[in-house]
């Protein structure tokens, strides 16, 4: 049992029932959530007592709109996150307070319950009461949607102080996983279902498009947060439309050649995976961009948004350097073949350079592996040709393992290893 569904039973606050997944409309029901404070290992004064001093005077005029309840349980039916996971589910915590959190015998949960309508305003109170209660207890906030602890600092700095208004910085409330699944990356956001929203899914995109690939989930969440309605399935996003200045700044900061910072997305149900927030969920999909295959269709939608950078550099055929470059650059990848077929890490990448012919030109581009047969490779395409049109970044595609000119392999304590012969031209992928 999950800690909502147990949270729901101690409050009896009813987990709502989900209107449309199609249209951006609010939930029927009112909207239950949850934060709790971890202690390390025992509180500084009684939150019972702070928490009711709290709502009789400073945040009295909660009780219109926000309905807060409380209750103890013992630590071992809400075990804080152990050694092995405390990097994934903590803020700004250090290993000593998981330590001591695990010495706790008790945590303080709260639960609160709104309509729709309020949920902003529920949201952005609930959480600066939260912080007021942690300082004077010197508690550790958790987000049960989030799954995430906090240090008191980072609470503040991102649950208080980013709201601009009504209007939340989504980046400090919503939390956001991103795996292999198996061979490419799934995105997934946790936290928007406190704000009566779904939960946004990227099924799959490339380890070298995550990046872009979460900023436009942030960005689409951030506009749902802020009212955008979307026509059936049909979504513009228009990254200067953000209201939140903030965020608005972040996502078209640094844009790079052809960017217009607008794509049409669809949002689409789908059923959850294991372990996936217990809500609705939408899927973004990109089927009215360029391209052949989801992924090519992915890759042109991000690079309308935010922009590509692709030059040619053009090298005399036969240049030593380069052919020397290239040797050592084979000669490195193939001793490391056996290694690589055992599978890359989370936060790995591997791309490998290969040649395109076209008429008279050669033309080589990176391919970011995501399987391996006996002979070949197989892979996405990480760039747009120059000569071809049919071969567009995002295509699928099976290399020789003989036809491999070069190779990157970023490592996940972020060093890499390869790229001889971007080394001769001054270029990386």
């Amino acid at each position: 049992m999950s800690i909502r569904t147990r949270l729901f039973a101690l409050l009896g606050i009813a987990s709502v029932s989900v209107t449309s997944p199609a249209q951006n409309k609010p939930e029927t029901g009112r909207v239950g959530f949850e934060f709790a404070l971890y202690f390390a290992p025992t509180p500084k004064a009684d939150p019972e007592q702070v928490l009711t001093r709290l709502l009789a005077n400073e945040f009295k005029s909660l009780r219109d709109y926000l309905t807060v309840r409380h209750k103890w349980s013992a630590i071992g039916d809400y075990a804080p996150p152990s050694p092995d996971s405390f990097r994934y589910l903590t803020v700004d915590l250090e290993m000593a307070q998981g330590a001591a959190m695990a010495e706790s015998e008790r945590v303080f949960i709260l639960g609160f319950e709104a309509l729709p309508s309020d949920l902003l305003r529920a949201n952005r109170d609930a959480n600066t009461l939260t912080h007021k209660l942690a300082e004077a207890t010197e508690g550790l906030p958790w987000d049960e949607e989030c799954r995430l602890v906090y240090s008191r600092s980072a609470w503040h700095k991102k649950r208080v102080e980013s709201w601009q208004g009504d209007i939340p910085d989504v980046r400090g409330h919503v939390n956001m996983h991103a795996y292999r699944n198996p061979e490419l990356v799934r995105i997934i956001t946790l936290g928007m279902r406190k704000f009566g929203l779904p939960d946004l899914v990227i099924a799959q995109t490339p380890s070298g498009g995550s990046r872009a690939a979460g900023n436009v989930v942030n960005a689409c969440a951030q506009r749902l947060l802020e009212g955008q309605a979307f026509d059936g399935k049909r979504f513009e996003l228009v990254l200067s439309e953000i209201r939140h200045d903030a965020m608005r700044a972040s996502a078209l900061a640094n844009p790079l050649k052809g960017a217009t910072g607008r794509a049409t997305l669809r949002l689409s149900k789908i059923p959850p995976d294991k372990g996936d927030p217990n809500n609705r969920l939408l899927a973004l999909e990109f089927p009215y961009a360029e391209g052949k295959s989801p992924l090519e269709k992915q890759a042109a939608a991000l690079t309308a948004l935010y922009g590509g950078e692709d030059p040619i550099i053009g090298r005399k055929a036969g240049d030593e350097a380069l052919k020397a470059a290239s040797e050592k650059a084979r000669a490195a990848f193939s001793a490391k073949i056996p290694e690589f077929r055992k599978g890359l890490q989370p936060n790995e990448r591997l791309l490998v350079k290969v040649p395109f012919k076209f008429k008279d030109q050669v033309e080589y581009m990176w391919v970011e592996v995501v399987g391996w047969k006996t002979a070949s490779i197989d892979g996405i395409l990480m760039n747009d040709s120059h000569f071809d049109k049919n071969l567009r970044e995002g295509r699928r595609l099976s290399v020789d393992l003989m036809d491999v000119y070069d190779y990157i392999h970023y490592k996940p304590d972020g060093t890499e290893e390869g790229n001889e012969t971007g080394k001769v031209i001054g270029a990386t992928p």
